[in-house]
């Protein structure tokens, strides 16, 4: 059997025909087995990915989360090649792009706008929307167009409960910086008023629902499950905790920023992903607890089956650290 002849580096991991055959590549070769599929009028070379395959943390095997989001991009990118110049991301795959956390399940299809009046793109794995143009802020990068960080998270409303709407929103308004300190690490995504004239610019599906959904949002929350555990003890009658907040020891150096923190009652509830699993990080969180625990503070640890699974034992988990601290709305 002859051996196919090589695909020009030039061509990439992903290429369309159209490259392919300008390149000098037959029909015949756009056939060879290896080369895959992915998209009509698309190539990729197979066993060959531009997204790595997500890593597990501590001999686990990756969240099904993270399979499912590099898929998504994979898949994104063999369609970047043949998407048309007018064709931008929108909902869930500009999430993808902004690395706005969804639950699962949003992903199985790509989702591709166009401006009002083009007509949507009709292609397998791709669910095309058209969209007004008042209601859509398009950022154009080097590989793909998407709707801005604003536009984005208001599209979602038909689409996500309220706690994953807050989550998505906290994300995009969160202030991130570096613990102990003052000192920012970036820009937020968006700011409130950005997310509110998103919200404003015209008739939006589930637009009360994402009006509720902003006014829960926060600048200092720090993912997705510490969002839904502000909102669970929320909903169940305590205080809203601070977020992100720095806890300093007696001498005023610093020790720890919290996720969730009720400092009068020296309560802070952590959430604790397979991050946390990781050598270096479970050997910090060791010294960090103790340190903690020396000075009077109860650490409340939780993880995804606590959060998502238990959600009941979460909040009595918290109400039962406040109430022997003393708390008197516990």
């Amino acid at each position: 059997m002859r051996t196919p002849r090589p695909v020009p580096d030039k061509l990439g991991t992903v290429f369309s025909i159209a490259e392919a055959r300008a390149h000098g590549l037959s029909r015949s070769r756009m056939l060879a087995a290896d080369l895959e599929r992915p998209f009509h009028g698309v190539r990729k070379r197979r066993g060959v990915d531009v997204n790595p395959d997500p890593a597990g943390v501590a001999g686990r095997e990756p969240l099904r989360e993270e399979v499912e989001r590099v898929d998504a991009l994979r898949r994104l990118h063999a369609y970047a090649t043949v998407m048309p110049d007018h064709a931008f991301a929108v909902g869930p795959t500009a999430a993808l792009l902004w690395a706005a956390p969804l639950p699962l399940g949003h992903h199985d299809v790509l989702h591709i706008g166009v401006l009002h009046p083009r007509t949507p793109i009709r292609r397998p794995g791709i669910r095309g929307v058209q969209v007004q143009p008042h209601l859509a802020s398009v950022v154009r990068g080097e590989t793909f167009a998407a709707t801005d960080p604003a536009s984005t998270w208001a599209s979602l409303g038909p689409l996500l409960g309220m706690p994953d709407l807050v989550a998505v929103a906290d994300f995009f308004l969160r202030v991130p910086r570096i613990p102990g300190t003052a000192r920012l690490e970036r820009a937020p995504l968006a700011t409130r008023q950005e997310l509110e004239d998103a919200l404003s610019a015209g008739r939006r599906h589930g637009a009360a629902m994402l009006r509720q959904a902003l006014a829960l949002a926060r600048t200092g929350s720090a993912s997705r499950p510490e969002s839904i555990v502000r909102l669970l003890l929320i909903d169940d009658g305590l205080p809203e905790p601070a977020l992100d907040s720095d806890i300093f020891d007696p001498t005023g150096a610093f020790v720890a920023c919290g996720d969730l923190v009720y400092p009068e009652f020296r309560v802070i509830v952590e959430y604790e992903g397979d991050g946390h699993r990781e050598r270096r990080q479970f050997e910090r969180d060791i010294e960090r607890i103790q340190r903690l625990s020396e000075w009077g503070w109860a650490v409340i640890r939780l993880t995804s089956r606590h959060v998502f699974a238990t959600p009941d034992e979460c909040v009595r988990r918290v109400r039962t650290a406040l109430r022997r601290a003393g708390a008197p709305f516990a």
